[in-house]
């Protein structure tokens, strides 16, 4: 099972090239927007997408039925199936998959408008399927599924991705997530449950410092991000790129949905020792993990305290990053832009720094990528993805080829 080609759009960059251009530099992605220009959200410091322009990838009449979580979706889709070689679409028994927190709402909201009142037209409401939008656009006839489970939906979606080629349903799939959150009745419901980083006219308090000692809370963002899935074989006989090998996954579900707490420990751990057993690693064989890392304080612990559970401290050497500093969180897509920095740190040999990271939390000596990217032989390489919803989806990826640690590794 391999990963042939990634397509992103987010923050830093609505190409996979140049969201490698700027995360390893240290970059955020976030932006200020006065407050009268956001609708009364109430924080004015998001991640809006970087250089996204949906009419480069979907003509202008389909673009009005459809949501920013589809447009995003589309593109990153795109983008994927060429860095696959594949082409503007997908072989037409090939699957989509693809997870989400907010896009059926909003496809719900688009809907009432577009069929009710407004002069368009009249029929029964439903919640238009993501991933049948997708796989419309991208001309595949094959049954897809959109995974709704919080901030993990994506990963979870590969994973589901990656069990219709195990169990010979298909040979291609692209799979992903979107999210575009940035709408003020999520915006209003998060700050009053304390997870937004506190706003004062657009200078924050603190910056979102995921696993930092100054946490102060999240910074919403949009995002989306698709890879194609391939059964290794079959990309061999077309001479297609590989970028990983996907060797395994695990995902579960423990408390009430709110970030951290024992609970998640708990959910966090088992996801990650799924992995190590469904890939048969040792733990000082893992070199990467990438983290969720909201900048919430008690979301940024539990993770903490699940790596210190999974990886065996006398033998640990595994570095720790993740995206989120750079691009904020993007709910339902942020475990698929984990998944794609973790393929990029692969490639280049390189982890970048987390962004706005300087000092550990108190009493924490996981190796935390801070301040500088840092050269660093990575070949397999653990993906966690958590936060709200109460789900947990753990990944393991690899190189295709050995790459022998240095001597100061």
């Amino acid at each position: 099972m391999v990963v042939t080609g990634a397509g992103v759009v987010s923050a830093l960059g609505s190409t996979v090239a140049e969201l490698w251009q700027r995360h390893p530099a240290g970059a955020s992605g976030r932006s200020y927007h006065p407050a009268s220009s956001l609708s009364e959200r109430p924080s004015s410091t998001i991640g809006l997408a970087h250089n996204f322009d949906p009419m480069d990838f979907v003509p202008f009449e389909r673009l009005l039925r459809m949501g920013r979580s589809t447009q995003m979706a589309i593109a990153a889709g795109l983008m994927a199936l060429r860095e696959a070689e594949l082409g503007g679409s997908l072989p037409v028994d090939a699957p989509v998959c693809l997870g989400t927190s907010f896009a059926t709402i909003e496809n719900v909201s688009l809907d009432s408008i577009w069929y009710g009142d407004g002069g368009q037209g009249e029929r029964p409401l439903y919640a238009r399927d993501l991933s049948t939008e997708v796989a419309q656009v991208l001309e595949t006839q094959a049954p897809s599924e959109t995974i709704v489970q919080g901030c993990s939906a994506s990963l979870t979606a590969i994973g589901h991705g990656v069990d219709r080629i195990r169990n010979g349903a298909a040979d291609v799939v692209l799979a992903g997530g979107t999210d575009a959150p940035l709408v003020p009745l999520i915006a209003r419901q998060l700050a009053a449950e304390g997870w937004l980083a506190e706003d004062q006219g657009g200078v924050l308090r603190s910056l979102l410092r995921p696993f930092d000692q100054l946490h102060c809370g999240g910074v919403m963002a949009e995002g989306a991000g698709c890879v194609v899935l391939e059964e290794l074989t079959h990309a061999q006989r077309r001479g297609a790129p590989v970028l990983a090998e996907l060797v395994g996954w695990r995902t579960t579900r423990y408390g009430d949905g709110t970030p951290g707490g024992p609970e998640a420990v708990e959910g966090q751990t088992r996801a990650l020792q799924g992995v190590l057993r469904e890939s048969g690693w040792e733990t000082a064989s893992v070199d990467y993990v990438q983290l969720t890392g909201m900048g919430v304080a008690a979301a940024d612990q539990a993770e903490v305290e699940a790596v210190e559970r999974v990886l065996d401290p006398t033998t640990r050497r595994a570095c720790i990053g993740t995206v989120t500093g750079a691009l904020g969180h993007t709910f339902g897509a942020s475990g698929v832009l984990q998944l794609i920095g973790a393929l990029l740190a692969l490639k280049h040999q390189v982890i970048p720094p987390i962004a706005n990271h300087i000092a550990a939390v108190h009493g924490c000596d996981l190796d935390f990528v801070a301040l500088r990217a840092r050269p660093w032989a990575v070949h397999q390489v653990m993906v966690l993805s958590s936060g709200l919803g109460g789900g947990h989806t753990a990944m393991g990826i690899r190189s295709m080829g050995e790459h022998p640690r240095s001597v100061e590794q």
